[in-house]
């Protein structure tokens, strides 16, 4: 498996993973196309958290040691989470090269 289907199956693990916490408003539905962050996300603050450590763990599975708790992604949250896609778009070019 290539690195960048490494990133999504554990990034859609961590949207499942959080579904299962019951801490979105309905349940996210893990594809490329899922909000992560905005008006339009189910995610209310907690449960962007709850995911964003769901992810943390899921990426440190698979050799990424990334810290979305500490702002590293505080400059662009808006279209970095926008969706899964852009999300791991920006993991693969920021954490992979």
């Amino acid at each position: 498996m290539k690195i960048k289907e490494k990133i999504q199956t554990a990034i859609f693990t961590a949207i499942e993973a959080t579904n299962i916490k019951g801490v979105a408003t309905s349940k996210i539905k893990p594809s490329s196309d899922t909000k992560l962050y905005g008006e339009s996300c189910p995610y209310d603050s907690l449960g962007f958290v709850v995911f964003t450590m769901e992810a943390e763990k899921e990426l440190e599975k698979i050799g990424l040691k990334v810290d979305l708790q500490r702002g590293v992604f505080v400059k662009n949250d808006a279209e970095i989470f926008k969706t899964t896609e852009s999300f791991i778009e920006y993991l693969f070019k920021n954490q992979c090269e």
